[in-house]
């Protein structure tokens, strides 16, 4: 009888932890040592996409911010664009987004054209990419009116990005809780865990794949890289400084 239950709350316990999981607390914004992420505790490392982040928070916003040292990395969001996902079911779904940048390929204008090949002049290619970095999409979200817009809003999402003298990338985008579906927990202890997922290079959405658009241009063999994701789980937002 005695080992009937040590295996039944033994068998209990792992249900638990795996439901719980790890959880991302995000810092009140704003963070203090945010501007010298190589020097703070204050940014996580994720060793697969290469990417220091820090997630904060105030009473109406949420910051994303990204630090990137690597210089491949760099090339991909600037001209192949970087996605964030927002799962409010805490699920790893690509179904509401904000990409910014949409990347130098993806804009119509675009005085680039071919990224795929290393540039003559490296400082000059990503200088214009920079420059071509100002617009943020909205996927999925069907309460907003305009789908594209500037990335430089005061009253809605946005973003910004810039590079430093040492070639590093400091990127922050800025969400709106009143436009994301934040579901309060019914015992009062705060908002429900959600998760993020921040995505660079050939992004397609759940809605988009699998599918084809007839009037869309074929891509060159080797041209596009392929989509790294980095997901946090359980995001937990800040309640108070």
């Amino acid at each position: 009888m005695r080992i009937i239950t040590f295996f039944i709350l033994l068998i209990s316990y792992f249900n638990l932890c795996g439901q719980t999981g790890k959880s991302y607390s995000s810092r009140w914004h704003p963070v203090k040592n945010e501007k010298n992420p190589g020097d703070s505790d204050e940014y996580t490392f994720n060793k697969k996409s290469k990417l220091y982040y820090i997630l904060s928070n105030d009473l109406t916003k949420i910051y994303i911010t990204l630090k990137v040292d690597d210089e491949v990395v760099i090339r991909k969001i600037l001209h192949e664009g970087l996605a964030v996902w927002i799962d409010m079911d805490n699920k790893q779904e690509k179904s509401m987004g904000i990409r910014f940048p949409v990347g130098s390929e993806n804009i119509e204008s675009r005085t680039i054209h071919d990224f795929s090949q290393k540039s003559l002049d490296a400082e000059k290619d990503i200088n214009e990419a920079i420059n071509l970095a100002n617009t943020i999409e909205l996927i999925g979200f069907r309460n907003e009116l305009y789908k594209r817009f500037p990335a430089d809003n005061s009253d809605s999402f946005a973003g910004t990005i810039k590079i430093d003298k040492n070639g590093v990338l400091h990127y922050r985008l800025i969400l709106p809780v009143e436009k994301i579906p934040v579901r309060n927990s019914r015992n009062r202890t705060g908002a429900l865990p959600f998760t993020i997922g921040v995505e660079y290079g050939n992004i397609t959405s759940s809605n988009q794949a699998g599918k084809k658009d007839s009037n869309s241009k074929p891509e060159i063999s080797g041209s596009r890289h392929q989509a790294v994701i980095m997901w946090i789980k359980n995001v937990r937002l800040a309640e108070e400084r």
